[in-house]
C-alpha cells in the first residue's frame, strides 16, 4: 500500500495505491500455496485490515460491503444456531461491520478543501479490481437452512436475512472471469460547529462491477440447485443498479 499527496494553501490532494493478493483455486479446490493465506484467517486479517485507510477514500465498497468478501469483524453471539449450539461465531452476517478490502487492486484519490478553519469539504474517487480469479460463480447468496426450522433465529422460510459465502455447494463451478469491483464517488463535509461538536456528512454512490454479476446469485434463477445449465444460479449478463448512501455523524468530544 502506498499513499502520497500534495498540499497547497487550503487544498490537499491525496492518492492511494493498494494491492492485496488473493486465493489460489484450482479445479474447484483451494490450495495452500496462495501468497496471502491470511485471507482465510479472519482473526489475523483484522490486524491487517487498514480500516482507517479505506474509510478516508470510500464508504460503501470497502467499509459497508467489505469488498464483497464479508470483510468485516467476526462476532461471537449467544444465540442458538441451526444446530442448537448456544453460542456461535457469526462471520458472514450483517453489514457495516468495519469492513475492508481483500483480494483487490485499488486506486483511489481524495481532494480536501478548507473553506474555513472549521469547515472542510471533500470529494473522493475509488476503483478496484479483484486480484485473483479464485472465487466460483454464485458463491454469494442468501443464508438459508435446508432442514426443518427448529429455533427462533430462522424465519419460517428458512432464510436468516443474512449473506452466505458458499465455496463448496458446487466445487467444480468455474472461477469468475471478470475482475471489476466497480467504482465509487463520495462527496462530504466536516464542520466543527462548536468547540467540542463536529458534524460529518458523506454522500456515496457505488456502481458495482461485473464481478458481482457472476459472484451473486440471481433469485429469479434456480440457484438452490446450481449447475452449468442455469449458470450456477447466476445471471452473468445482468446489470446491477448503483448503490447510494447518505451518512451523518455528530461527534462530541469532552
Amino acid at each position: 500500500m502506498t499513499e502520497l499527496g500534495v498540499m497547497t494553501g487550503p487544498a490537499k490532494l491525496g492518492f492511494l495505491f493498494a494491492f492485496s493478493p488473493g486465493l489460489d483455486r484450482r479445479n474447484g479446490t483451494y490450495i495452500d500455496k496462495q501468497p496471502a493465506g491470511f485471507l482465510r484467517q479472519p482473526t489475523l486479517s483484522r490486524e491487517l485490515a487498514g480500516i482507517t485507510i479505506w474509510r478516508q477514500y470510500a464508504y460503501l465498497l470497502p467499509y459497508v460491503y467489505g469488498s464483497g468478501l464479508a470483510g468485516y469483524r467476526r462476532e461471537l453471539i449467544d444465540t442458538p444456531d441451526y444446530y442448537n449450539n448456544s453460542s456461535y461465531d457469526r462471520f458472514n452476517q450483517g453489514l457495516n461491520q468495519e469492513g475492508y478490502m481483500l483480494d483487490a487492486l485499488v486506486l483511489a484519490g481524495r481532494l480536501d478543501y478548507a473553506v474555513a478553519s472549521n469547515l472542510n469539504v471533500f470529494a473522493t474517487f475509488f476503483t478496484a479490481e479483484r486480484a485473483s480469479k479464485g472465487y466460483p460463480w454464485g458463491f454469494i447468496s442468501p443464508q438459508y437452512s435446508s432442514g426443518p426450522i427448529t429455533d427462533y433465529f430462522y424465519s419460517d422460510s428458512g432464510y436468516t436475512g443474512n449473506v452466505m459465502l458458499d465455496f463448496f455447494t458446487n466445487s467444480l463451478t468455474p472461477s469468475i472471469p471478470d475482475t471489476s469491483l466497480g467504482y465509487e464517488i463520495d462527496l462530504g463535509l466536516a464542520w466543527n460547529l462548536l468547540e467540542n461538536w463536529t458534524i460529518e456528512v458523506v454522500a456515496s454512490r457505488w456502481q458495482p462491477g461485473r464481478w458481482f454479476s457472476y459472484a451473486c446469485i440471481d433469485k429469479s434463477n434456480t440457484w438452490r440447485t446450481p449447475n452449468q445449465f442455469n449458470n450456477y444460479g447466476t445471471n452473468p449478463g445482468k446489470t446491477i443498479d448503483p448503490i447510494m448512501a447518505l451518512r451523518v455523524d455528530l461527534t462530541s468530544s469532552f
